[in-house]
């Protein structure tokens, strides 16, 4: 998936909606790292050492409350990017090789 450009968009019953979309960016996103996988624990952050694909993922989740997003990055790692209702901004959940099962 790293080497498609754009995103992919699935609807709530899994559907694909679009294919390859670049999404907008806003520069000055701000996100909460989640410290655990709870997210009980957060620090603030932002995205300033990651690239367009991270930036401009965090801003869609920023921006639809209640939407998942899998950021894969070309090093491996993916990130899942959350915006619970009621909350300022998209928390990030970092994944990576040693957290698979």
């Amino acid at each position: 998936m790293t080497a498609i450009d754009g995103a992919t968009v699935l609807d709530r019953n899994l559907a694909l909606q679009a294919f390859g979309v670049i999404l907008p960016v806003a520069h000055d996103i701000r996100v909460s790292f989640a410290v655990n996988p709870e997210a009980s624990s957060l620090t603030e952050g932002d995205l300033a050492c990651r690239g367009t694909r991270h930036r401009a993922s965090a801003t869609f989740a920023a921006e639809h409350p209640g939407a998942v997003v899998f950021v894969a990055s070309e090093d491996g790692d993916v990130s899942c990017m959350f915006r619970p209702a009621g909350h300022e901004c998209a928390i990030v959940f970092r994944l990576g090789r040693r957290d698979a099962v």
